[in-house]
């Protein structure tokens, strides 16, 4: 009777591991069929990408070329950077891995200040010594190839978030200023179209990206930007062992790390400010009740700061110019005042284009659909 039992089990787990090796090869070719249409969606931005850099060339020796060659030393880059301009590109953005390249809209040269043109050319330079290209080349295959393991995508994203803070900090410390960049970033925003999507490529503005809260980030005084530029390698080693996570967590999203709150301005408050002055100290927070009676703190209005920073200039310059007109020393010293005037009125122009590009940014047109480059 036991025999004819265990010969009657054989034919069960027979059948049983056939079943087994069925539904594996299934779900091998499910696996790589994902993973083929995901990598052919990606190939699909990447010929965006080469359609949007078709006809570019390179810009004739110059300004623009001296300032990449002086921020290329600068960022210890030894490798040669090329600038390029594409007709058909809306946005600068940095491309190649061993033969890097700035490339740049013909609006970049045509339209910003020399002041923003440096800030514009310093990001980008930034995502060039911190290899960029490189890593978000190896995330977005990763992301494809394990398409089903959540953890990839939020990692390429932190990776992405930070490397744009950090290339805006060095460009703060390598051009001395906070403006231009601002500007610069404000002004690039702006030349988005309606349903413009992202290209696979670090560049200086992403179609979907916290835009409001970098330029808010960059005017803050109270944040001092890095002198050096910190390359993501605990970034990418996550990258390279969050499948290994697949084994064990292959359905689980992470939860969003904590941050502190943040208090949005509104994008119609935010105003471009002066160089602080020796004498100057930050703002002082402001205590406001929150849900359930909280407190937070949040910073003083930069409106009303600036207001008084321009008033209290205004003022000192009518001081300067009549005590130099009771020395009579109006004809010596008269260009130079009337130059400090032009400044101070540049400064108000461009404090009111950035707020109104900030507007705009603050209520982007198709919010919750991703934009794309036609």
């Amino acid at each position: 009777s036991a025999h004819r039992g265990s010969a009657s089990d054989t034919p069960a787990r027979a059948g049983a591991g056939a079943r087994l090796r069925a539904a594996t090869r299934w779900v091998v070719l499910a696996l790589l069929g994902g993973a083929a249409l995901a990598l052919a969606h990606w190939a699909g931005a990447w010929r965006r990408l080469a359609r949007a850099l078709a006809g570019r060339h390179p810009l004739p020796g110059g300004p623009l070329a001296s300032t990449v060659e002086r921020l290329r030393r600068a960022a210890g880059v030894r490798r040669p950077v090329r600038l390029l301009v594409a007709p058909r590109l809306r946005v600068p953005l940095t491309t190649g891995v061993l033969f890097p390249a700035v490339v740049v809209p013909p609006r970049v040269v045509r339209e910003l200040d020399p002041e923003a043109q440096e800030a514009v050319l310093a990001h980008e330079l930034a995502h060039v010594a911190r290899h960029d290209n490189a890593w978000l080349v190896l995330c977005g295959v990763l992301e494809r190839v394990f398409f089903f393991q959540p953890l990839l995508r939020v990692a390429r994203r932190e990776l992405q978030e930070h490397a744009e803070l950090a290339c805006d900090d060095w460009a703060v410390a390598a051009t001395g200023g906070r403006l231009p960049l601002a500007r610069g970033l404000a002004e690039v925003a702006g030349w988005f179209a309606d349903r413009t999507r992202a290209l696979p490529a670090p560049g200086m503005a992403r179609p979907g990206a916290q835009l409001t809260l970098r330029v808010q980030r960059i005017l803050d005084e109270r944040h001092a930007p890095a002198g050096s530029l910190g390359r993501p390698v605990s970034g990418v080693v996550a990258a390279f062992l969050a499948p290994a996570a697949v084994l064990v967590l292959p359905g689980v999203t992470p939860a969003a790390p904590e941050r502190a709150p943040v208090d949005p301005v509104p994008a119609a408050r935010v105003q471009l400010a002066p160089a602080p002055r020796a004498e100057a100290s930050p703002p002082e927070p402001v205590d406001r009740a929150g849900p359930g009676g909280l407190a937070r703190t949040e910073p003083a209005d930069p409106l009303a700061a600036l207001e008084r920073e321009l008033a209290a200039l205004g003022g000192e310059l009518a001081d300067l110019r009549a005590d130099v007109d009771a020395r009579g020393l109006g004809a010596r010293y008269g260009d130079d005042l009337a130059e400090l005037d032009e400044q101070l009125e540049r400064v108000q122009a461009g404090r009111g284009r950035l707020a109104a590009l900030l507007s705009r940014l603050a209520a982007p047109p198709g919010a919750g659909e991703e934009p794309r480059v036609p």
